[in-house]
């Protein structure tokens, strides 16, 4: 894909989160006003990723309005969120102010962070439909490297690529596996908290497989050392998911049990 077209998924990427970012402020699947009470938005299975935050400095990269950051600042993190959506971060920035949050947020793509001249932190995170937003993982990994402290750990929880092959509503598998360079497109993106919304704007996306992720964390110096898959989600946020009596959910159509999550833990040496 030219750098050209790149620029332009970018941009068309940035106006769909913006606009995005109004909706989810109002949802029922954010719920920021039972956020604004427990300050928590965290999962079982990045929380025990993540470990005792207590004094870490984390940098939260894509973290949209900020719920995920704050939770972090919560927990006793240093915690700074970074993402392209000059409405998410103001939202974030908000929203950080009336929980009485030390969280700090910045408007970057995550591509131009080394910009901010943020320092080195003790974990870069990142979690939950991240990287599909994202054409190159090489230059991705290179920038979580540059910005961990020796030792340094970086955690990644989110959705498994073989759950984004198939197609929601008729269950077959519709989409690649391997990465191709080209941006996949759907032109009535569907907003995934409100089945009867529709943004109507474009959405770019890419697909990465897992070994894509993990060699261009391997080849940035990073160290890989925890690599797990998981068989169930805890976000009712696609079509035809079932609910399962942890509280977890499990797409419904596939007549056989999918890979849902991926958890990928690295250190820098």
């Amino acid at each position: 894909m030219s750098s050209d077209l790149h620029t332009e998924a970018y941009l068309a990427n940035q106006i769909l989160w913006d606009r995005r970012t109004a909706v989810h402020l109002e949802s029922d699947f954010y719920d920021v006003q039972s956020f604004l009470v427990t300050r928590d938005s965290l999962k079982i299975y990045e929380r025990q990723a993540l470990g005792d935050l207590r004094g870490k400095r984390v940098l939260h990269l894509q973290c949209h309005f900020g719920q995920d950051t704050i939770s972090l600042s919560t927990l006793g993190a240093d915690a700074t969120g970074i993402d392209f959506s000059k409405a998410a971060i103001k939202a974030a920035q908000d929203l950080a102010l009336k929980c009485e949050s030390s969280a700090q947020f910045y408007e970057s793509n995550v591509y131009d962070i080394d910009k901010l001249d943020l320092g080195k932190f003790d974990i870069v995170f990142t979690s939950y439909g991240t990287i599909c937003w994202l054409p190159d993982l090489s230059t991705w990994a290179d920038i979580i490297h540059r910005h961990l402290r020796k030792g340094g750990r970086f955690v990644m929880v989110d959705f498994h690529p073989v759950l984004q092959m198939y197609d929601w509503e008729s269950g077959e598998m519709s989409f690649p596996y391997f990465p191709h360079g080209e941006a996949m497109v759907e032109e009535n993106e569907q907003n995934y908290v409100d089945d009867m919304q529709r943004i109507n704007l474009p959405a770019y996306f890419w697909q990465h497989s897992l070994s894509e992720t993990l060699q261009s964390l391997i080849d940035s110096g990073l160290s890989v050392e925890r690599f797990v898959e998981y068989d169930r989600s805890p976000y009712d946020c696609f079509p035809h998911m079932e609910s399962l009596d942890d509280g977890n959910y499990r797409y419904s159509k596939s007549k056989v049990n999918l890979p849902h999550l991926f958890e990928i833990q690295c250190i820098t040496r």
